[in-house]
C-alpha cells in the first residue's frame, strides 16, 4: 500500500452501479486523505448506502476506479478489501472484527436515541482525533458537517457540491435544502 502523505488514502473516480439495471451512481469522483475526516451527506435515497456498498465490493461497479492506498479495488472480494484496512460499519452498526487504517461509517446514528446520537459523533470525533482516516456517511447533514474536514452533498446518485465542510455548513443551498433554515 502506497504511504505518500499526498495521495489520497482513498480515491474514488468515475464511480457508477445500481442494482438491477438501474443505475443508482452516476460518475461519482471523491477522495479521502490519510488521518481526514470527511462526511458524505444527502437526503433518503441519494446514493450514499450504494456508494459505501460498492466502495467496499459488496455491489459491482459498473464503471469507474476505486482505490485505497493505491490499489485498485473494483473487482476485489470483501474479504480482500477488508484484508487492506478498509472497514465498513454499515447501518445496523455491525462491528467489524479487524483493526482498520479506514473507517466507512454508514449512517451511524439511524434509530439512535438523541443522547446515544451525541455519544456517537463523540466517538468518532475521538477517533479522528487519533488520526482515524474516516468516510462518514450520514442524514445528520449539521453533526456531519460540524465534525468533518470536508464533505460531498449527494442528490439523486451524484454529487451535487463539495468542499470544506464550514463552508457547506454555512452554503445557504444546503442550509434551505437538509438544515430548514
Amino acid at each position: 500500500m502506497n504511504s505518500d502523505a499526498q495521495t489520497p488514502l482513498l480515491r474514488v473516480e468515475g464511480l457508477e452501479s445500481g442494482y438491477a439495471g438501474l443505475r443508482v451512481l452516476a460518475g461519482i469522483d471523491l477522495h479521502v486523505n490519510r488521518g481526514e475526516t470527511v462526511a458524505v451527506v444527502g437526503g433518503n435515497g441519494a446514493g450514499k448506502t450504494t456508494l459505501i456498498r460498492t466502495i467496499t465490493g459488496m455491489i459491482k461497479a459498473t464503471a469507474g476506479a476505486v482505490s485505497f492506498g493505491g490499489v485498485p479495488l473494483v473487482g476485489l472480494s470483501t474479504d480482500r478489501i477488508c484484508e487492506y484496512g478498509l472497514a465498513q460499519v454499515p447501518e445496523g452498526r455491525q462491528i467489524f472484527a479487524s483493526q482498520p487504517v479506514m473507517l466507512m461509517l454508514d449512517e451511524p446514528s439511524l434509530g439512535l436515541a438523541p443522547i446515544v446520537v451525541e455519544q456517537m459523533f463523540r466517538t468518532v470525533a475521538m477517533l479522528a482525533s487519533e488520526g482515524m482516516s474516516i468516510l462518514l456517511v450520514e442524514q445528520n447533514v449539521a453533526e456531519s458537517l460540524r465534525l468533518c474536514q470536508r464533505a460531498y452533498v449527494m442528490e439523486n446518485g451524484t454529487i451535487a457540491l463539495s468542499g470544506d465542510a464550514k463552508d457547506l455548513l454555512s452554503d445557504d443551498r444546503v442550509r434551505q435544502a437538509y438544515l430548514g433554515l
